[in-house]
């Protein structure tokens, strides 16, 4: 009886082995995350999801936190994800906005990207409200927001022609509301043209959106 187990055993033992050498070899590795560690066995980096539900690599400083991440957030759409070591400053960079910076408040301080198909720089306040943009399409501009986040003055080209507008006496509004600019019950503005032919213009507009006053 001993005889045949033995021989059970090693013919089991041999036919694994032989099933072993004769599998295909495979080059990919499977698995949900991938985490590597320091020899202080601190998390330097990990491949997978976090704990936002979003995909990527993050990279970890000596310290546990988080340095820089390249993953997909909620909508699919690539994003880089770099902060400071000595500030709460970040700075990101994905698909659709383009090169953001986040100032320690947690608000986007800085853009650079594509505006409707069209490179554009705007710049923040700590609250996040625009208070400058630049655009730089057919007809370049340069916009000016009050606290309000409404356009006040406005340097850009129109038909050839430079042109300053200037607005003034907007009404305050309850925060939170948006305001369609072409609503806006402006009280006063101003419009200087440097037309392409070289002449000056100079308008003042009233409430009611007439001309009391304009040189030439």
């Amino acid at each position: 009886m001993d005889r045949w187990l033995n021989v059970v055993v090693v013919t089991g033992i041999t036919a694994l082995l032989l099933m072993g050498l004769a599998a295909p070899k495979s080059h990919t590795v499977e698995a949900q995350k991938l985490v590597l560690k320091d020899k202080a066995g601190k998390v330097r980096a990990a491949l997978g999801e976090n704990a936002d539900g979003e995909w990527g690599l993050t990279l970890y400083a000596a310290d546990g936190k988080p340095r820089a991440a390249l993953q997909l957030d909620e909508n699919g759409e690539p994003q880089l994800d770099l902060r400071a070591a000595t500030s709460p400053v970040r700075t990101t960079l994905d698909a659709n906005t383009g090169l953001g910076l986040i100032g320690p408040e947690g608000t986007r301080r800085a853009m650079f990207g594509m505006d409707a198909g069209e490179p554009a720089v705007g710049l923040a306040d700590k609250r996040g409200r625009p208070r400058l943009t630049l655009r730089a399409d057919d007809a370049p501009s340069v916009s000016l927001y009050d606290e309000q986040t409404i356009r006040r003055v406005f340097l850009g080209f129109g038909g050839g022609d430079a042109r300053v507008y200037v607005l003034g006496g907007v009404p305050k509004r309850t925060p939170g509301t948006t305001v369609d600019m072409s609503r806006v019950g402006v009280q006063s503005s101003a419009l200087i043209e440097a037309r392409a032919d070289g002449t000056l213009s100079l308008r003042l507009h009233d409430p009611a959106r007439h001309v009391p006053w304009r040189a030439p």
